[in-house]
């Protein structure tokens, strides 16, 4: 999903653009908010298993190694509901 990241802070996930890449750091302030609506639109239409899925393994993931510092633009926060990620409106 690179350049997108995610940032964990117990039950809750930060989506945003990873500031440090190369690529985002040429695009168009138009072209990044396109990219971030694309992102959020993805997230909502995107079947649950997927997402939860995902952002389950990404978070055991954080949890058992130490992640890196890395600056983003963040797009959408999440929140987990028992065991289902949901966006914060």
């Amino acid at each position: 999903m690179y350049p997108i990241k995610i940032k964990f802070k117990q039950d809750k996930a930060v989506i945003g653009l990873s500031l440090g890449c190369k690529y985002i750091s040429f695009l168009t302030e138009k072209k990044k908010k396109e990219l971030c609506y694309r992102v959020v639109i993805f997230l909502k239409k995107a079947p649950s298993i997927i997402s939860n899925d995902y952002l389950n393994l990404m978070q055991s993931i954080n949890f058992i190694s130490k992640p890196k510092n890395f600056w983003m633009r963040k797009i959408v926060e999440m929140i987990k509901k028992k065991s289902f990620w949901e966006i914060v409106k």
